[in-house]
């Protein structure tokens, strides 16, 4: 998630709205990440998820070595999930989809509510 919402405040111009929001989903969680930033292009979406992937457009205004995006997919699909991000081009944002199973097992079961 910190990478997540660290790239949506680095590509997204100053004021503008990023928003999070969680839903369940099929016995899954998913969590979106909305910013109003420099969106993607088609060539962007398809290398995002490479190893040391930087996109040439912000190669001159941002540093980093190319592994955030490429490290926090590795983790949430070692975990069973997916990610996705959507587009609708150049200067039009970004919503970044993270989708987690959830299992009951996942959750602790809770002691009674009475005091001993």
């Amino acid at each position: 998630m910190v990478q997540i919402i660290d790239n949506a405040s680095k590509y997204s111009p100053a004021g503008s709205q990023i928003s999070v929001a969680a839903q369940r989903r099929n016995g899954h969680l998913v969590i979106s990440v909305n910013d109003e930033g420099s969106g993607l292009t088609k060539a962007e979406r398809n290398m995002m998820w490479d190893r040391f992937a930087r996109g040439e457009r912000h190669a001159a205004i941002s540093g980093g070595s190319g592994l955030g995006l490429w490290i926090a997919n590795a983790f949430v699909v070692a975990n069973g999930g997916s990610m996705t991000a959507a587009s609708e081009g150049p200067g039009h944002g970004t919503r970044m989809t993270i989708e987690l199973p959830v299992t009951h097992a996942a959750v602790p079961e809770l002691e009674s509510d009475q005091d001993e």
